[in-house]
C-alpha cells in the first residue's frame, strides 16, 4: 500500500471517528443523567437539590447563588404539568431533551404568575387547562432543571416555594 493510501484510510477513520463522538456523546450523556435521576426517584419526581457545595454537584457548574430542582420526564408515560409559583426573585426553568438540546426555557419575567406548563409529545391531544402553556417536544424522554435565586432570601424562605413546585403526569379530564 502506498502512502497515498494510508493517508486516505487514516483521513477517513479521523473524521468517521469525529462524527460519531460528537452526535453520540450528548445522547449517552443525557441517558446517563436520566437513569441517574430515575434511579433516585423515578420520572416525574421533581428533586430538590440541596446548596451547590464544591465537589458534590452532579448538575455541571451550579452557582453558589442558586437553587435547583430537577425532574426527569418519559413522555412514554403520558404529557407532564410542571407548576412553581412565583418566588418574587429570580426563577426560570429549562427543557433539555434525550441528545441535551435545550428546547424550551422560561423565566419569571416571561411568566410573572410563576409557571403552569404542560410538556407533551408534538402532536399529541391535550385538553389545555386555563393559563396553561403547552409546550410539545420531539423527544421521548429527558430533564426539567428549575434554577431559583437565592440571593438575600432566606434558604427556608425560597425552600418553601420549592416545596409548592409539582411535576408529574398530567392527568386530563
Amino acid at each position: 500500500m502506498n502512502i497515498r493510501n494510508w493517508l486516505l484510510i487514516t483521513l477517513s477513520s479521523a473524521v468517521i471517528s469525529c462524527v460519531v463522538t460528537l452526535y453520540f456523546t450528548p445522547h449517552i450523556l443525557m441517558a446517563g443523567i436520566n437513569l441517574k435521576a430515575h434511579i433516585s426517584n423515578g420520572h416525574g419526581v421533581l428533586s430538590i437539590r440541596p446548596k451547590a457545595e464544591a465537589g458534590k454537584d452532579d448538575i455541571v457548574r451550579m452557582s453558589p447563588d442558586l437553587l435547583y430542582s430537577a425532574c426527569p420526564f418519559s413522555l412514554a408515560e403520558g404529557a407532564y404539568r410542571i407548576t412553581s409559583p412565583n418566588i418574587g426573585s429570580y426563577l426560570s426553568m429549562s427543557m433539555f431533551a434525550h441528545n441535551s438540546d435545550n428546547f424550551f426555557a422560561i423565566n419569571d419575567q416571561q411568566s410573572p404568575q410563576g409557571f403552569d406548563i404542560i410538556l407533551a409529545k408534538k402532536g399529541q391531544q391535550i385538553d389545555l387547562p386555563t393559563g396553561a402553556t403547552l409546550v410539545e417536544t420531539d423527544s421521548p424522554y429527558g430533564i426539567i432543571l428549575m434554577r431559583y435565586y437565592l440571593g438575600d432570601k432566606k434558604l427556608s424562605t425560597i425552600n418553601k416555594f420549592r416545596q409548592q413546585a409539582k411535576c408529574a403526569v398530567f392527568k386530563q379530564k
